[in-house]
């Protein structure tokens, strides 16, 4: 399987080509950091750093764990990474620059939209807003959204 994840993230590295090095020296917010995409994202850039990069991208993950691992993710992904323990319904108040923000946090699976189906609709409406307001305060270059939103029963 990893096999599989790394030959996707060269893909993607390969495919960013010059547009890679916007991310030179800025810091990612990544919400939903220790899910399915989140993680994804962390190895891309990571790889970036690792190999694309002259100046490395600083990287702030952001969760709560109600439906994803823990923060044993974070071990081996080295400088440059912070981790931090949030649930993006709440607002959050960061220090330094926030140059891009990927709101990758949402509950996607039918056995959690129904043990939490009003947190499933939170974190993709007032979670995304509050991210945006993050974004209004910290000028940001760019903003991607990620939406999980399903049937909720």
């Amino acid at each position: 399987m990893r096999f599989y994840v790394d030959r996707d993230i060269r893909e993607i590295a390969t495919r960013l080509g010059g547009d890679a090095k916007r991310f030179a020296g800025r810091t990612i917010l990544v919400s939903g950091g220790h899910g399915f995409f989140g993680r994804y994202f962390i190895a891309a850039f990571q790889y970036l750093n690792k190999k694309v990069l002259a100046k490395p991208c600083h990287l702030v993950a952001l969760d709560n764990h109600i439906t994803s691992g823990s923060s044993a993710l974070d071990d081996g992904i080295g400088k440059g990474y912070r981790f931090i323990e949030h649930d993006i319904i709440t607002p959050l108040k960061l220090e330094g620059q926030v140059d891009y923000v990927i709101q990758a946090a949402g509950i996607a699976s039918p056995y959690y939209y129904r043990k939490y189906p009003l947190e499933t609709l939170e974190v993709a409406t007032t979670g995304t807003k509050n991210l945006l307001m993050l974004a209004r305060q910290h000028p940001v270059k760019g903003f991607i959204f990620f939406s999980f939103l399903g049937v909720v029963w």
